[in-house]
């Protein structure tokens, strides 16, 4: 009987295939994406001992997850559908890296490149409010879990459904204590849903948003500063959170009460895909070993930086060896400390009633 080895890190999201088009109109079809892969990127740097939880559907390329398993990456936990589901998406960056969902057709003859014939009837959705709470294609339920994998004390939940952000870190943490980590999904981050962000934050170790997610939340409330509505987030239970701002990370610590910022040069990158997942991969990947928020940081916008070098999805895999640490090493020192202002209470106080 063969024992399944320990996996001290475990990330869980979903997967894509990606058709991008470059600022410089260079066309990337048929890649590897999702926020999953990207995260895994960034894990990846710091070890590569750890496993993936998707779903994905009958049709999507079998040599994508090959391309994981063959660096040691633990795949168990992906999960092949019986039927196939629609997991294509496009991106299209302008000259001035404004990105575009939607019009493949048209982005693509505007470049003069020929669409790829996968992207017919292409067509991108944003969930409505009353599908936010349903379960979906990619939803992650508790038997999709290899039961080895609850043993993992460093669980990642990319931007996944509500239901499944809800469900599995219940999961993990009736294994014992567990330190899990958040990246939101924008589609719930609304001011209808801030009644149920309290449950389902709560207890997380570290929450990373944008900035737009949370003016988005607290759009209905009288909190509008950044610093505010993180502390606001994290009185709801979050050992600390990470926010994506233009051209850094901005990082607040409830434990010890201080406030870090990192600059990420996101706003400067030649490519801008997989970035914040990456980040957030790669600093999960350090503080599952360091248990420290500055170096963490560091590590995760050395990762991202990797990724930025090219908009070609496997280009970081094959990165120079040593590069991340020095790299990691090297930002560190740029971690700096900033003073935040604390709300008042009564603010927080109504925010669920």
């Amino acid at each position: 009987m063969t024992v399944a080895p320990f996996l001290p890190v475990i990330l869980i999201g979903g997967f894509r295939i990606d058709y991008i088009i470059s600022p410089k109109g260079e066309a990337f079809s048929h890649v590897p994406g999702g926020h999953l892969f990207y995260s895994a990127i960034g894990q990846q740097f710091s070890d590569r001992q750890f496993g993936l939880i998707s779903r994905v559907g009958r049709n999507y390329p079998e040599a994508f997850l090959a391309s994981l398993s063959a660096l040691g990456i633990d795949i168990r936990g992906v999960k092949r559908a019986v039927e196939a589901f629609d997991q294509r998406f496009f991106i299209h960056y302008d000259a001035n890296h404004e990105k575009d969902y939607a019009h493949p057709l048209a982005h693509f003859a505007s470049e003069r490149l020929p669409l790829p014939k996968a992207l017919l009837g292409y067509e991108f959705k944003q969930p409505t409010f009353s599908q936010l709470t349903l379960r979906s294609d990619e939803t992650i339920i508790p038997r999709d879990i290899p039961s080895d994998y609850l043993d993992a004390m460093m669980i990642h939940l990319c931007p996944q459904d509500f239901l499944t952000h809800t469900i599995i870190p219940q999961e993990f943490r009736h294994q014992g204590p567990k330190r899990i980590t958040l990246r939101v999904n924008p589609d719930y981050m609304i001011p209808q849903f801030l009644p149920k962000i309290e449950s389902l934050v709560g207890g997380l170790h570290v929450l990373f948003c944008d900035e737009g997610d949370l003016q988005s939340l607290f759009s209905s409330s009288p909190i509008q500063e950044l610093p505010d509505q993180l502390r606001t987030i994290c009185d709801f239970g979050v050992d600390a959170a990470a926010v994506f701002r233009n051209d850094d990370v901005y990082f607040h610590d409830q434990r010890r009460g201080e406030a870090l910022k990192i600059p990420t040069g996101f706003a400067k990158a030649e490519n801008r895909t997989g970035l914040k997942d990456a980040f957030c991969g790669g600093m999960v990947g350090v503080l599952a070993k360091t248990y420290q928020f500055a170096p963490a940081l560091a590590g995760g916008a050395a990762a991202a930086s990797i990724v930025a070098e090219s908009p070609d999805p496997l280009f970081a895999f094959e990165s120079i060896p040593g590069l991340f640490d020095a790299r990691a090493k090297h930002l560190l020192s740029s971690v700096e400390k900033v003073v935040p202002v604390r709300p008042p209470r009564k603010w927080r106080r109504s925010l669920t009633r």
